[in-house]
């Protein structure tokens, strides 16, 4: 369990969800949306809750599709883990 989650921590997640042929896993991740990567509701139950079994970060499903972006997404993850430390 890590201490914070990284962009990459998540990225990783993504593409074991979404696959790596997704080209906006490349690169800055932080500006784009679960609907630009065409991430559908299983993919998003699945990336919540890998966060969850791998980093303890509890989010919700809908707390999630909320974000606006991934690194939204990411500082949620991150301010979830804090609180349950």
């Amino acid at each position: 369990m890590a201490e914070q989650i990284t962009v990459d921590d998540l990225r990783a997640i993504l593409i074991s969800c979404l696959g790596d042929d997704v080209e906006a896993l490349h690169g800055d991740i932080s500006d784009h949306t679960l609907d630009e990567l065409g991430c559908d509701s299983l993919a998003l139950l699945e990336t919540v809750t890998k966060l969850e079994l791998q980093h303890d970060a509890v989010l919700g499903e809908e707390e999630v599709t909320v974000a606006s972006t991934l690194g939204q997404v990411l500082r949620l993850a991150n301010e979830r883990l804090r609180a349950s430390a």
